[in-house]
């Protein structure tokens, strides 16, 4: 077995092993390839600053694909991000031997397995719920990948994600008192035609809402605006709420629908889905509450439940279900926040791991 560091030249190998490995799997969606392909030639914002390798793992045919990550604002750690495998014991063991030369040569004291460059382009791999289709955002690869990888791992996280009914947030929110609003609170929309401007909005916002996150770490604005700029085709101003006291942004409510729906199997997001999503938003049935932001000192006062109130509000009479973001199985706030106002616990729908191997 033999890895091969792939350049622009054999790139086309990469992607092709994934489109192969995934070939008439009714739960896949290439949705996040255009992302990926981005970031691998280079001529993505986020590839600028960062150590960048794809690897191709070759036993006469390719076996595995994954890409080293390293990034001078998370130097303590070398991702292995994209990683994609056949059901071979070999290829993870070859893998890790080359994260752990190349992470040496740059101070990493860790390799992860589960995050793809940064948690906006994918965190965790799929550990449960492997026979429901692949949600927008989110991953979904073989059960095996988790035998692969807990075989060599020293330690892993665990991430959640739930789902609830919107009949179930209706008899919530019917019953919910609002916190009193701070004095000048105001959510407003997204302004997608002044995407310059709205996107250090949201990229100070993150950095400092997601600063304690274990999985987050610093971005730069060219790179969040690259991404809302990416996907403005497909979204709308309410998708992404901010919240504002006496005009001073003070955290925001991303979410979107479930796009996937609208792509068929092993497909990508596209002008049928873009145009489905305009003109026909009844066809999706769930929508993600992707990310919730509220800057540190006014976290605790309200905005968050007020955000997600305007969320219900944008959502009640459009789809059927609610998945959350990813909840690391530490953070108890959001956990307990998710199961408030509900007469029974709510069990994960999926669950993720990321997995971690000491250099």
């Amino acid at each position: 077995m033999q890895i091969v560091q792939c350049s622009t030249s054999n790139l086309n190998q990469y992607f092709k092993f994934i489109k192969d490995l995934y070939q008439g799997n009714p739960y896949y969606r290439a949705s996040m390839v255009p992302t990926m392909r981005g970031i691998l030639t280079g001529k993505s914002a986020f590839s600028k600053d960062k150590y960048i390798q794809p690897l191709l793992i070759i036993d006469e045919i390719p076996q595995a694909v994954a890409t080293l990550i390293w990034s001078d604002q998370a130097p303590d750690m070398i991702m292995v991000a994209f990683f994609e495998s056949l059901n071979n014991p070999g290829t993870v063991p070859i893998i890790i031997e080359e994260a752990s030369r190349a992470g040496k040569e740059r101070g990493a004291k860790q390799i992860v397995f589960g995050i793809n460059g940064h948690p906006n382009y994918g965190l965790g791999i799929l550990s449960r719920g492997f026979d429901l289709p692949m949600s927008f955002g989110n991953a979904w690869n073989p059960g095996y990948y988790d035998t692969l990888l807990s075989a060599h791992a020293t330690n892993f996280s665990e991430l959640d994600t739930y789902q609830k009914g919107m009949g179930q947030f209706a008899k919530e929110f019917s019953s919910l008192k609002l916190p009193e609003k701070s004095a000048g609170l105001n959510i407003r929309y997204i302004d997608l035609s002044n995407l310059a401007s709205e996107s250090v909005i949201y990229n100070s916002l993150s950095n400092a809402a997601f600063a304690k996150h274990p999985f987050y770490f610093h971005r730069q604005v060219a790179e969040d605006y690259e991404m809302l700029e990416m996907f403005k085709p497909i979204l709308r101003p309410e998708n992404l709420l901010i919240a504002e006291i006496a005009g001073k942004p003070v955290g925001y409510l991303l979410w979107y629908p479930d796009f996937n729906e609208l792509i068929p199997a092993g497909g990508r997001i596209g002008l049928i889905a873009y145009l489905k999503n305009k003109f026909s938003s009844a066809s999706v049935r769930s929508f993600r509450g992707a990310q919730v932001a509220v800057l540190p000192e006014y976290q605790r006062s309200g905005i968050g439940i007020n955000l997600m109130a305007a969320c219900y509000k944008e959502t009640k009479n459009k789809f059927e279900t609610c998945e959350t973001g990813w909840v690391v199985d530490t953070n108890i706030s959001s956990k307990g926040m998710i199961n408030k106002w509900s007469q029974d616990k709510i069990k994960p729908l999926k669950s993720y791991k990321v997995y971690s191997v000491n250099i």
